[in-house]
């Protein structure tokens, strides 16, 4: 089997490496072009871009995908397109150009959490399972039919870290023994998605990582606490400033004073919430370091009935 393969971030990258690492015949790789990065907006390759020059295999970074991208691909021969978070749509012709087609690993149990953010949306949601799909491409987001399929365990404490590097191998597992299976001749028999069980999951942005300390429940700030690391993080503002929330703990409290209020600073900083409230144990002043709650307070003086937004 000789595969192309479309993909941009960090968890492409990984299966990107762990298929050539399996041998497998690798003809071209095509993943978006450099971008201003970081604070510094110093231009960066994507993690795949890196991976591509490493074994110096051909590589296409366009600006959009054309009839001259796709015949760039074509030329090297490919068997199937191997798709994982490319960033850009694929046209139809691109779907088809291949005598696999394109197969895409996306990392939900579709047809749950399609779109751009499945591992942070099962967290939130509180699932118990997330898993990888790997599916035939068609012209939908998200909607083609599904070649395989298998789940793995959220654990209560699993971050959206976390999550993302056991479905990485999950989906490169998945992928090889799908490349293994198609090399042997068998048949593999696609399984409609059931439409009536879709859910999206749209982009996250930094602004998601913001608490409402009036709306959210604690334990929905948990979730978001664990979906939201590394990034956006989880943050809420104190007097002008965005305090970074890196740790922190359910209290059972059922305080009747006001959602946003900070009540005590005796072993953490504790502020009210929506049912009860959260205490937080690890914090962090946006470009400060991460501290320990008593040791941020030496440099960072918070006053107990004061509020947070």
């Amino acid at each position: 089997m000789r595969i192309a393969f479309m993909g941009s971030p960090e968890f492409a990258a990984l299966t990107l490496q762990g298929l050539l690492d399996a041998n497998v015949t690798v003809t071209s790789i095509c993943t978006m072009p450099p971008r201003p990065a970081h604070r510094g907006q110093q231009i960066r390759s994507t993690p795949v871009a890196k991976i591509a020059q490493k074994y110096d295999l051909p590589i296409f970074t366009p600006e959009k995908l054309d009839e001259a991208v796709l015949q760039q691909i074509l030329d090297t021969k490919p068997d199937m397109l191997v798709v994982v978070a490319y960033g850009l749509k694929l046209p139809a012709n691109f779907l088809t150009a291949c005598k696999f087609g394109a197969v895409n690993i996306h990392a939900s149990l579709l047809p749950r959490f399609r779109g751009a953010s499945p591992i942070q949306s099962a967290i939130l949601a509180g699932d118990q399972h997330s898993g990888i799909s790997l599916m035939q491409m068609d012209e939908g987001m998200d909607s083609g039919m599904i070649l395989a399929q298998n789940s793995v365990n959220i654990t209560a404490d699993m971050t959206a870290s976390a999550l993302h590097d056991d479905l990485q191998i999950l989906g490169q597992k998945m992928m090889l023994q799908l490349i293994a299976d198609y090399d042997a001749g068998k048949n593999i028999t696609p399984v409609q998605q059931d439409e009536a069980k879709v859910s999206f999951a749209r982009k996250i942005t930094r602004q998601d990582g913001k608490i409402d300390f009036s709306t959210m429940t604690a334990e929905h700030i948990m979730r978001m606490l664990r979906a939201f690391t590394p990034w956006p993080g989880v943050w809420f503002n104190y007097q002008g400033n965005r305090l970074m929330i890196h740790q922190a703990s359910i209290l059972s409290s059922s305080s009747s004073k006001h959602c946003g209020e900070i009540t005590s600073i005796s072993d953490g900083i504790h502020i009210i919430c929506k049912d009860s409230a959260i205490k937080i144990t690890q914090i962090q002043r946006v470009g400060g370091k991460i501290l320990p709650w008593d040791d941020f307070l030496r440099g960072f003086p918070i006053c107990i009935g004061t509020a947070c937004s």
